[in-house]
């Protein structure tokens, strides 16, 4: 046996040449035992299930798109969505501000494409909204372009717009799980 900081190697000769002759020993496990921590505690943790997921591409976007569609992402990645919670795109993405990192990029506003900060953001929206609609969760509240946008393939009707603070796109986690994303 041979200690280190936070492990113990264990010699097992009987297994002698074969890839089970050293181990790691189960300090976690015999602590446990030795505290007399509940055995439920030490089950293990159910599986990762993927419920939905969804691509859209932004090859030959410009930079400040990328940056913006990079930098809201990010926003979402590691979150939990409790169960039985509804889900805000817009409270969840928060500040989208120069001081932020955001830039301007182009969105629809009226009906025509403008520069505004954090243009590119419904990039992230739609292809979170064809995730949760593949993953057949509830759509509380959607809104669709007022028209084609290329980089979401075409797909008229299959789209999600945000823009702060009025356009959200929500859903719900109706499962009796959480969600993480």
């Amino acid at each position: 046996v041979q200690y280190f900081e936070r492990a113990r190697f264990e010699w097992h000769p009987e297994h002698a040449g074969t890839k089970w002759e050293i181990q790691l020993g189960l300090l976690g496990k015999e602590y446990a035992r030795a505290t007399g921590l509940d055995p439920k505690f030490m089950a293990p943790a159910r599986a990762y299930v993927k419920l939905g997921e969804s691509s859209t591409f932004y090859r030959g976007s410009a930079s400040e798109r990328v940056n913006n569609i990079a930098r809201s992402a990010n926003r979402f990645n590691g979150i939990t969505i409790k169960a039985g919670e509804t889900f805000s795109f817009i409270d969840k993405l928060g500040n989208i501000t120069a001081e932020e990192g955001f830039s301007d990029g182009y969105a629809i506003v009226g009906g025509r494409l403008e520069k505004v900060i954090g243009g590119g953001l419904c990039q992230v929206s739609t292809t979170m909204y064809r995730a949760v609609f593949n993953a057949g969760l509830p759509i509380v509240e959607r809104y669709g372009h007022t028209f084609i946008v290329n980089y979401y393939e075409n797909i008229l009707g299959f789209d999600a717009t945000v823009f702060t603070p009025d356009v959200d796109f929500r859903w719900k986690n109706d499962l009796p799980t959480d969600i993480y994303m």
